[in-house]
């Protein structure tokens, strides 16, 4: 089965509120600002992997660090450098 669609060139496709196109290394600051030291629920799997996919390193573990639903919740912190940014 063959797409229709040309991926070799990422499109720019905008809305009134979002403009998604490929990142550039010009976008590493924002980045950065936003994904520096995610958090997420050990049990996670899907978070956990796309993390690593996009280079982030697991930290640790913050023990019973999120506290929702009437109980405590243990949240695996990432990290990623500013130098092991990479676009």
């Amino acid at each position: 089965m063959t797409s229709i669609f040309d991926f070799d060139v990422f499109p720019i496709m905008e809305t009134l509120r979002l403009v998604l196109r490929e990142m550039t290394q010009n976008d590493a600051e924002a980045v950065y600002s936003i994904f520096s030291d995610p958090e997420v629920m050990p049990e996670n799997i899907a978070s956990t992997q796309l993390l690593h996919k996009l280079g982030f390193h697991e930290e640790g573990i913050r023990r019973e660090y999120g506290f929702w639903g009437d109980t405590f919740h243990d949240l695996t912190l990432f990290s990623l450098l500013k130098r092991e940014y990479v676009v």
